[in-house]
C-alpha cells in the first residue's frame, strides 16, 4: 500500500472516531431525569413553619420561592396535616446532585416541639440513590443521622433542618419511576 493510501485511511479513521465521540457526548448530555415528590407533616398543637427547598434541580427557582412549598401551622390548627405530593424535580445537570432541604421553624416563643420521622426520607426508582444518610441539624448545629421514631427536640424559636442528597448513579442510563418521600410528625412539648 502506498504512503498516500495509508495517510488517507488513517485520516478517515481518525475523523470517524472523532465523529463517534461527538455523537456520544451529545447523546449523554441531553438526558432528562424527573423525580416525583411527596412530603407530609402531621402536627399536634404546634406553632411552626415548614418549608421545602432544593438545589441542583431545574426547578430550584420555583421550589425556592414561587410555589406553595411552605406551610404554617398556627394555634387554630390543633391537629393539622399537610401533604404535598407534587414537588417534582429534574436534575439540572447529570453531574450535579439534587439536595432537598426541609426546614421546620418552631414559631413558639415559650415551648419546644418535637419532630419525629414516621419513615426515613428516601428515594425509589432505578438509577438514583441517596448519598449517605439523611441528616438533620438543630439551629445550624452538628449534623446527625435521622432515625425513625426518634424525636428530635427543637427549642422555642429555633429550627431543625433535614437534608437529603440524591444522586444520578449512571448518567448514561434512564431513571424510571423516580420519586422521593418524607413523612414527619410535629408535636408540642408540654
Amino acid at each position: 500500500m502506498s504512503l498516500k493510501a495509508k495517510l488517507v485511511s488513517t485520516v478517515a479513521a481518525f475523523v470517524m472516531v472523532l465523529a463517534l465521540m461527538v455523537v456520544g457526548v451529545l447523546a449523554a448530555s441531553s438526558a432528562t431525569v424527573n423525580l416525583g415528590g411527596s412530603i407530609s407533616f402531621t402536627s399536634d398543637h404546634v406553632l411552626a413553619t415548614v418549608s421545602v427547598s432544593a438545589t441542583g434541580a431545574k426547578e430550584s427557582s420555583t421550589v425556592n420561592g414561587q410555589g406553595d412549598y411552605q406551610k404554617k401551622f398556627t394555634a387554630a390548627d390543633a391537629t393539622a396535616t399537610w401533604t404535598k405530593d407534587d414537588i417534582d424535580l429534574s436534575f439540572a445537570s447529570q453531574d450535579t446532585d439534587i439536595v432537598i432541604t426541609i426546614t421546620v421553624k418552631n414559631d413558639s416563643t415559650e415551648r419546644a416541639l418535637t419532630l419525629t420521622a414516621e419513615t426515613l426520607p428516601g428515594v425509589t426508582g432505578s438509577n438514583i440513590d441517596l448519598v449517605g444518610n439523611v441528616q438533620y441539624s438543630v439551629n445550624s448545629g452538628v449534623a446527625t443521622d435521622l432515625a425513625v421514631d426518634t424525636p428530635v427536640t427543637v427549642p422555642a424559636t429555633q429550627s431543625v433542618v433535614i437534608t437529603m442528597t440524591i444522586e444520578l448513579k449512571d448518567a448514561g442510563l434512564s431513571v424510571t419511576n423516580g420519586a422521593w418521600t418524607a413523612a414527619f410528625a410535629l408535636a408540642n412539648v408540654a
